[in-house]
């Protein structure tokens, strides 16, 4: 029945088995020198990164003292409630224009009174 059939076996010799196993071996080791490198790149650009955020975090924390600053000098310049020379000084030109209004005429009131005389 299985006369006319010729089965072939193909050897494989150690010399092929250990050179396909030196050539996955090569090749594992150029991709993992491949990922080495790209993960030490990747290393390099994340220590940058994180040193111009150092540098952006510390410049906002100036701007924001910086504006914390200003702030407070406008709440205290324009918090004049305390300052005696400012109180001291408006009660001093109210007084003096009441006075003038009550006691020196208008200057309208002196021409028409000089067009009297005249």
């Amino acid at each position: 029945m299985f006369q006319g059939l010729s089965i072939k076996f193909k050897k494989t010799s150690k010399n092929t088995q250990s050179k396909k196993a030196n050539k996955e071996k090569m090749v594992s080791l150029e991709s993992t020198r491949t990922y080495e490198r790209t993960l030490a790149r990747i290393i390099e650009n994340q220590g940058e990164i994180l040193s111009e955020l150092k540098v952006t975090k510390d410049k906002v924390r100036k701007i924001k003292n910086r504006l914390n600053d200003l702030e407070q000098k406008m709440d205290n310049s324009f918090n004049i409630t305390n300052d005696k020379a400012f109180k001291e000084d408006t009660i001093k030109e109210a007084a003096k224009a009441l006075i003038e209004k009550a006691i020196y005429t208008k200057t309208s009131q002196i021409k028409s009174e000089m067009k009297k005389y005249v």
